[in-house]
């Protein structure tokens, strides 16, 4: 007679060998395969839990007692280290922790890390469409998993996480970035158009320097593979604006200009930032931050800072974000505009 289970936690574990490779595997596959299915978040964060046992008993030094943030910083670690298996499920162990619905009725479910993303995507909307959405701090890790993924150059599990990402994370940045780089990788005429349109919608969703940074790269490597080769270099010109480390373009540059100098008849050998701007004017929106969504989050600070003015924790998550992106004096001024309105109110009570 077969046996029955009562959870399906219980059957996967009734399948364990005792090998740790083996069950490494074996747990993060039927993970995989219970969050396609939906419905069984118990059940996946006890198997994730599973596997982090394994992970401790073979040399992974933490406490029993699963410590995010200190996880968090574990991946990095391994990162550098270029120990990206470890660095993986460690991910795994994360994301299994964390509830995620895929359906609602027949509607696909969107989510967001917090309610600023929920108006800045409302704001985007052209008509009053409602939406259903929930909160989740997923993305960050997918973003992880997807970014590791790729330097293993497995581009195939990169693209099928990226894909996910934009499906149910409207506003991720990584998951269109991926996907365009992933694309620029095969060269044909067909992926070169799904990277160029996976690197516009990765453009409304910059709302860092940092990810300007990339997005910038990411648009030097298109022209690049276009043989658009000066181009490509005035793309770095500009990115070059969005990062404390500019030498890390140094690779990047010397590329391009050896290229550039097999055409050429002059010796080339650097880029004023205004040939730059005059090479690339027919792209001036995509080269900086854009204004619209400064203007969407900088709208919604002072709509807080009116309204909610003790919610001092999503303030200071919204301001963060404005500090990185937004002149300083705009956000004097919101908050200027925002202290009279409290007041005017006040005296009104």
């Amino acid at each position: 007679m077969k046996k029955q289970f009562a959870t399906e936690y219980e059957k996967v574990l009734n399948t364990l060998t005792g090998g740790v490779r083996v069950d490494k595997d074996l747990l993060i596959s039927e993970i995989h395969k219970l969050r396609e299915k939906g419905g069984h978040d118990e059940d996946i964060k006890n198997l994730g839990l599973k596997l982090y046992q394994i992970l401790l008993e073979n040399g992974l030094n933490e406490s029993s007692i699963l410590n995010k943030e200190r996880l968090v910083s574990k991946i990095e670690v391994y990162r550098y280290e270029k120990r990206y298996d470890l660095a993986l499920e460690i991910i795994e162990v994360l994301d299994s922790q964390e509830d995620f619905v895929e359906r609602d009725g027949k509607e696909d479910i969107v989510y967001f890390a917090n309610t600023v993303e929920v108006e800045i995507y409302r704001a985007r909307m052209e008509e009053d469409k409602e939406f259903v959405f929930g909160f989740s701090v997923r993305e960050p890790l997918l973003s992880e998993k997807v970014s590791i993924l790729y330097e293993q150059e497995k581009y195939r599990e990169a693209e099928i996480i990226a894909a996910k990402m934009v499906k149910h994370y409207p506003l991720t940045f990584y998951g269109y970035y991926y996907l365009a780089l992933i694309n620029l990788r095969y060269k044909t005429k067909s992926s070169l158009k799904k990277a160029k349109i996976a690197l516009a919608n990765a453009k409304k969703n910059v709302y860092a320097k940092s990810n300007q940074f990339l997005f910038l790269r990411g648009l030097s490597k298109y022209f690049e593979i276009k043989k658009e080769f000066k181009k490509a270099y005035a793309v770095l010109v500009y990115a070059e604006l969005y990062t404390k480390n500019p030498a890390i373009l140094k690779n990047d540059f010397n590329r391009l200009a050896n290229e550039i100098n097999k055409l050429e008849t002059e010796r080339f050998v650097d880029m004023e930032f205004e040939e730059a701007k005059y090479l690339l004017k027919d792209e001036q929106d995509l080269l900086l931050l854009d204004s619209r969504n400064i203007t969407i989050v900088l709208l919604h600070y002072e709509k807080l800072l009116i309204e909610n003015f003790n919610e001092t924790n999503l303030i200071d998550e919204v301001r963060k974000v404005l500090d990185d992106i937004c002149p300083e004096a705009l956000i004097v001024e919101a908050e200027k505009k925002a202290k009279k309105i409290r007041d005017e109110n006040k005296k009104k009570k």
